[in-house]
């Protein structure tokens, strides 16, 4: 039995990349903020105008949500929304990080406070926002917050969030790339080679000091100058093409033109580990056709959904839409949000909610453009603006008119469909065998039409560029009928078995035409549970949701329970103490059957019901917490556990998703490990070389206690808000062996990759024990600006203190330092040591003093 120590901290959530962590407080729309900004001079307005031309920022103390924070970087943003807006309600960025080194608030950095320009609503911001999350787009967020400066009301604000390396290591679990905004002309036109064409377009927001911007250039490269008849050949290595697409969809539903399609600007790209860019959208007030170039109201509600602004000036946009799939794509994620979250019932129920909560703040905010009558008026209807024809169009008649027009160029383009990709289960263990007795994953066919259809020559794929990795027989799907599709890499077992597997941490299939001409479906998924299927929304056919798997049948709406919040207490149990296993198990009908916690501590496995009785360790009765205690143990005992949770339809889940295989652990009494940063170098020019002949940054770790450590699940960060920014593979180090981490974001090549780099300039780095014992930081260590090929090295091997070291010792004792004499001063119950150092050619003993009897008799 495979057993893996995985998560098993208190209060582990089951979450995919694509939820934030940070700003959970902050980013809430059941409530608004209060922030109060103080300055300790009266004239602030003239010192934040004074300054923005240079956007040097100030200090301010800032108080929120019961935490006051000083010295807090402050100053205006913005480009129309401050030069245009009418009167002094200005937008604000705040920066939390700016004159505190590490200073946070919410666990981000920076905030932004937008003034909602040109929009008498308030709202159009927050609802596109709102609806990029909900389809778990990489997007920022925005919420509302009450401000106000030196106890002055300043009004209502759209808090928004910024994009940089927290929210790239919130978001993607990593924030090493290179990451650009489109600003002030990012339009991806090629200028040639000189750098210096694309720095007066682009801001770079990341590695500033390396000053390199070849990967961008290359990308504008190919994307201008290679020939148009292999665009998906020289666009899919270097863009996420089904990501891009999403977010197309999303803002052509919405007209967002102060964008990329639009004014050519206001947005983000993002040089992902895996080498593809990926964009990030920024700005979003004007949605909602408010940016319209001089278009009428109508004009603007009916506009093309591949509309582009001077196309030649657009490549990218423009070279997508010269080939037939990439439209297809789009149609496709149209035709799935017009028939449920972009519906005017579902849009109606997200502005309601807006409008209820902000409409007392709104009234009380006399610093707004616009009067209580216009916020009231836009919410329905459009507002006339000059020249004539032109509106600031209404929300609830924005959506209406838009459904209508976009559900008819989506007909008129797509026609009937007929085929859809209706079900995937991506991790099959016994949910239902093929005709080999293998539980292999599978893909379904839907055949919606009102006739039969022979699928002979149409083809299944996971690869876009290779569109015919399985190529269906002559095999007839009758009308309404389902067709499911092993997916097993086994195409000798049968006519519908691919020649490709599903991987269930990130996938795409696609469905394709007979000649590969059009694209029939696409379906996109992301952490797949064990025997759990991934499915169309029956009637509807969307959102996609996690379900209890139906091959060849028609999709459930029974969605499994889910276990989330699990917690161990003690997290270090000692000898014989009862340890509590508790979580949060929730079923979407509310019809928990029973939840087991199942546990072997060396015989066998043992099943215990949880209970939700307040009486085992589960917080109170009836609140969907669930307990259970597993017996004291033995000193050193290894304990393997996993939670299983049924409902009263069948439907199973499991903690972890793949136990009995994978399970969590605890060690009774577990030594507390004693691993520390030894040395490390964070200009590596010519000092040591990684596996590929690389020289790459490094840290040096070595175990200065007596037992061998298994790293595996430690973390070793620069981020100390993710104490976890990379986490250990399989790994052991023994007593008094070093190893060395590579910090170069190389995580595919082989050894120890860090998923970052160490800054030259300075910064903190740590390790932190593996997160199932608490997580905790085991050493770190801070450092100023350092120089090409001097490492930073303890002295003494595991000992104080810090020196720089011209001749580094990777993966090697240090040997800078002995002890010549220990002097031990007792003070009531403190020790002190004190040492003498001696020639590094004579030999020492580095002893760690935790009891006086363990003193060294010699």
């Amino acid at each position: 039995m495979r057993r893996t120590m995985i998560l098993g901290c208190l209060a582990l959530f089951l979450m995919s990349s694509a939820i934030a962590q940070t700003g959970q407080q902050v980013f809430q729309l059941d409530s608004i903020l209060t922030i109060r900004i103080y300055f300790p001079y009266p004239a602030w307005k003239d010192t934040l105008t004074a300054n923005y031309p240079t956007e040097r920022e100030v200090p301010c103390t800032f108080i929120a949500l019961g935490d006051t924070l000083f010295d807090v970087g402050i100053r205006y943003k913005g480009n129309s929304s401050y030069g245009l807006a009418s009167g002094t309600k200005k937008s604000f960025k705040i920066d939390y990080n700016e004159f505190v080194s590490g200073q946070t608030w919410d666990a981000i950095k920076m905030l932004n406070l937008n003034n909602s320009f040109k929009d008498p609503t308030l709202m159009r911001e927050v609802l596109m926002y709102q609806y990029l999350n909900t389809d778990e787009e990489l997007a920022g967020r925005a919420a509302y917050a009450n401000v106000y400066v030196n106890d002055e009301y300043r009004g209502l604000y759209v808090t928004v969030e910024q994009v940089d390396e927290t929210f790239l290591d919130d978001r993607l679990g990593e924030s090493g790339g290179n990451l650009y905004k489109g600003d002030p002309n990012g339009t991806m036109q090629w200028f040639g080679s000189d750098t210096n064409q694309y720095r007066s377009r682009y801001e770079k927001h990341t590695n500033e000091e390396e000053n390199d911007w070849s990967d961008l250039m290359h990308m504008i490269d190919r994307l201008n100058n290679t020939p148009v008849g292999n665009v998906p050949d020289s666009l899919e290595p270097l863009l996420d093409i089904p990501e891009l697409m999403h977010f197309i969809s999303i803002n052509t539903l919405f007209v967002n033109l102060d964008a990329y399609q639009g004014t050519g600007h206001n947005y983000y790209v993002y040089n992902r580990q895996d080498n593809r860019f990926q964009m990030i959208p920024w700005d979003l007030n004007e949605a909602f056709g408010n940016f319209n170039f001089g278009m009428s109201a109508n004009t603007i509600k009916n506009l093309d959904v591949f509309y582009l602004n001077n196309p030649p000036t657009r490549p990218l946009f423009q070279r997508l839409w010269q080939t037939q799939i990439y439209k297809d794509m789009v149609l496709h994620h149209l035709w799935n949000y017009l028939r449920s979250s972009w519906s005017p019932t579902a849009m109606n129920v997200k502005i309601d909610a807006l409008y209820t909560l902000i409409r007392p703040s709104v009234y009380a905010d006399t610093c707004k453009p616009y009067s209580n009558t216009q916020f009231e008026t836009n919410i329905n209807s459009d507002i006339p603006t000059n020249p004539p024809g032109t509106a600031t169009i209404g929300l609830r008649s924005f959506v209406s008119a838009r459904t209508t027009a976009v559900n008819n160029q989506v007909n008129a383009q797509l026609g009937a469909r007929t085929l859809l990709i209706n079900e995937v289960l991506a991790l099959n263990t016994n949910t239902n065998a093929d005709e080999t007795g293998d539980y292999d994953d599978w893909v379904e066919i839907y055949n919606m039409s009102a006739s039969a259809i022979n699928l002979a020559g149409y083809s299944l794929t996971d690869d876009f560029i290779l569109r015919s990795r399985f190529e269906f027989p002559s095999v007839v799907i009758p009308a309404g009928g389902y067709l499911l599709v092993w997916c097993d890499g086994e195409p000798a077992e049968g006519s519908l078995h691919t020649s490709f597997t599903l991987d269930a941490d990130a996938e795409d299939v696609y469905l394709f035409n007979v000649d590969g001409s059009r694209m029939l479906d696409h379906v996109t998924f992301r952490n797949q549970v064990t025997d759990v299927s991934y499915a169309r929304t029956p009637l509807t056919y969307y959102p996609w949701i996690q379900v209890a798997p139906t091959p060849a049948a028609a999709n459930s709406n029974n969605t499994p329970p889910t276990i989330t919040l699990v917690s161990r207490l003690p997290l270090q149990p000692i000898q014989g103490a009862t340890v509590t296993i508790s979580a949060r198990l929730t079923d979407s009908g509310g019809s928990i059957s029973n939840g087991v916690l199942a546990y072997d501590a060396g015989s066998g496995f043992q099943n215990i019901p949880m209970s939700d009785d307040g009486l085992h360790g589960d917080s109170a009765a009836g609140d969907g917490r669930y307990g259970a205690f597993i017996l004291g143990q033995p000193s050193l005992t290894t304990v393997f556990f996993y939670i299983e949770v049924e409902d009263n339809e069948g439907a199973l889940t499991r903690y972890p998703a793949d136990a009995p295989n994978d399970v969590l652990n605890y060690v009774v009494n577990r030594p507390q490990p004693n691993i520390v940063i030894n040395e490390f170098m964070a200009q590596n020019n010519s000092t040591i070389q990684d596996e590929e002949g690389s020289w790459e940054d490094w840290v040096e770790l070595l175990n200065a206690g007596s037992d061998t450590v298994k790293l595996e699940n430690f973390g070793l960060t620069d981020n100390f808000n993710n104490l976890r920014k990379w986490v250990f593979p399989d790994t052991s180090i023994a007593p008094g062996q070093f190893i060395l981490i590579w910090c170069d974001e190389d995580g595919g090549d082989p050894g120890l990759h860090a998923s970052f780099k160490l800054s030259a300039s300075g910064e903190r780095i740590g390790i932190a024990d593996d997160i199932s014992y608490g997580g905790q930081v085991l050493d770190s260590i801070s450092f100023g600006a350092q120089s090409p090929d001097i490492s930073q090295a303890l002295s003494c091997d595991g000992g104080l203190p810090w020196v720089l070291d011209s001749s580094p010792t990777p993966a090697a004792p240090n040997g800078l330092c002995n002890i010549s004499a220990l002097t031990i001063a007792v003070n009531g119950s403190d020790l002190t040591l004190r040492w003498s150092l001696l020639p590094a050619a004579m030999t020492y003993n580095v002893y760690r003093l935790t009891e006086p009897e363990q003193l060294p008799q010699d």
